[in-house]
């Protein structure tokens, strides 16, 4: 089952990322995304629009498993359009997870949290969850943030997500969005 649901990800997998976040706040249509730094684990990327300028951007980690080198979930953080309401992390899942048992976020040995599974497209599922100011400190002072699935009602996985580099990315996301809306 682990097998299929790491299949029907890859190949979706670029397909939701375009759908849900690719889109720009400019009436151009994006035709790029930028890498625009690398903070240890965690890469800065903004999308660009037909005449090289830059739209909004996103801190962003793939997940990828060491043994067939695929990507199994998507963390990204994205700040919101009012820039003094909390930002965002949202993940992006395969297809296939048992939903009634919800996802569950812990960061380090901490405490857990319900993340809120948006909606489902044929290529995967989005969960998210506000970064108030605990769960901010908790990133940026944090190692790994796990995110609990469940492929069944009883059968646990855990999807962990390194916060190396998460500060300084944060901050450069921070300044990014800052310049762009300037």
């Amino acid at each position: 089952m682990k097998s299929y649901l790491v299949k029907v990800f890859l190949i979706s997998l670029c397909l939701i990322s375009w759908q849900v976040f690719g889109q720009s706040d400019s009436s151009s249509a994006p035709t790029a995304v930028a890498n625009i730094g690398k903070y240890k684990d965690w890469a800065l990327r903004c999308v660009e629009d037909e005449v090289g300028k830059q739209g909004r951007c996103r801190l962003f980690q793939r997940l990828i498993l060491e043994e067939n080198k695929r990507v199994v979930l998507q963390a990204m953080i994205v700040l919101p359009k009012n820039v003094t309401d909390p930002a965002n992390a949202v993940f992006v899942l395969p297809l296939g997870l048992h939903l009634p048992s919800g996802i569950k976020l812990r960061v380090d040995s901490g405490e857990v949290s319900d993340l809120q599974v948006e909606r489902c497209f044929p290529q995967g599922c989005t969960a998210r969850i506000l970064l108030d100011r605990k769960m901010l400190t908790s990133f940026k002072e944090g190692n790994i943030a796990t995110v609990i699935v469940r492929e069944r009602p009883t059968q646990d996985v855990n999807l962990r997500v390194s916060l190396a580099g998460f500060s300084a990315g944060y901050k450069a996301l921070l300044k990014a969005e800052s310049e762009r809306r300037d």
